[in-house]
This record gives structure tokens, sequence and C-alpha cells, in this order.
């Protein structure tokens, strides 16, 4: 359940009510099909429901299997980190809230640069669709001497870390469509 990457307690299960969940994404990916694009800043590196970053899929396609399970996972993710401020420089002692969601969709040869999520909290990921060889997870080190950790998807998989870890996605280099759903969390303060 918990990894330590770099050092930095990862969090990485599966969810329960797997069936309704992936009903939830199959309809919002209906919904706003036609909302996919990418970035131009960005080139063709892979296809986003929301170039601005700022919808919220989850609660605009009203998928709340998926919104209970990120919360429970995100709760038992906080419960079993050793560090009460890891995540960022204010106290968390409230509730969270998820600020932002959008789908993703890499087709062959889209990728996902290093980046971060910022000042969010928590950041995470859900595998919609995947072969599980389009395209591995990866965190980035940080440190002078560099390294990379690489976490084949799974679908059903729900994995979380803190926003400002450095993370992107591997070349799909194969014919099949890997979708996942990311989101940003914040505490309460």
């Amino acid at each position: 359940m918990i990894k330590n990457i770099f050092s930095t307690p990862v969090y990485q299960n599966s969810v329960n009510n797997f069936n309704l969940i992936q009903e939830e994404i199959e309809d919002a990916v209906d919904i706003i099909s036609d909302k996919f694009g990418m970035r131009e800043d960005w080139g063709t590196t892979h296809y986003i429901s929301d170039v601005t970053f700022s919808d919220n899929i989850i609660e605009e396609c009203n998928m709340k299997c998926l919104q209970e399970e990120i919360y429970k996972h995100a709760a038992e993710y906080r419960k079993h980190t050793p560090f009460g401020n890891m995540f960022s420089r204010y106290s968390l002692v409230g509730d969270s809230k998820i600020t932002s969601s959008w789908i993703t969709k890499f087709e062959k040869g889209n990728f996902s640069s290093i980046h971060d999520h910022g000042m969010d909290d928590i950041s995470g990921c859900y595998y919609y669709k995947t072969s599980g060889n389009d395209g591995d997870f990866f965190y980035e080190s940080s440190s002078p001497w560099g390294g990379r950790v690489k976490i084949p998807p799974a679908e059903g998989e729900l994995i979380l870390f803190p926003s400002w870890m450095k993370h992107g996605v591997l070349s799909n280099e194969t014919d099949n469509t890997r979708m996942s759903l990311a989101f940003n969390i914040v505490f309460n303060r």
C-alpha cells in the first residue's frame, strides 16, 4: 500500500467497486469525448479532457463512487504517512477536497513529460483503461544524482503522491489506447 520512493511515501492500491467506477468513467468519457485536446505549449504529448486543468470532471459528471473511493484512500494514505506535514507547509487538520480532475488519453507515441502539480497537497491517478504495457508511470528523483522509478499501470489501481513530486508517463508504444483519470486534492487549513 505505502512504498517509499526516493524516501517519500507514495500510495498504490486497488479500488473497491471496480465495475461501478468503470461505468462512471465510461459514462463521463461519452459525455466529454469531444473535449479531448492537446495543450499547444506541450506539443503532441497526450490528450486531456481539460487543457486548462480548471475543471473537475469527477464533480461535473457526478462520479460519486470514484469520489468516495478517492477520499477513502486519501484518508488511508494520510493515516499511514509518518510525516505530519509532508504534503504541505501547512498543518493538514481538516477534510480534503478534490479541486480538479481530468481524463488523460495516450495513443501510440503519446507520453507525459516530467512535471509536478504545484501547490496542491496530494495528486493521484486512477487507471481506467490499460493493457499494462502501454506506458509506465514514473517518479523522477529531484536529487543531483537523478534516478527514476517506473510503475506499470494496472486497471482499477489508484496511486497517490505528494503534489510536489516530479512524475511523468513513458511513451505508449502499443496500438492500445491507455486512459486514466488524474486529480488534485487539497486539505482544509
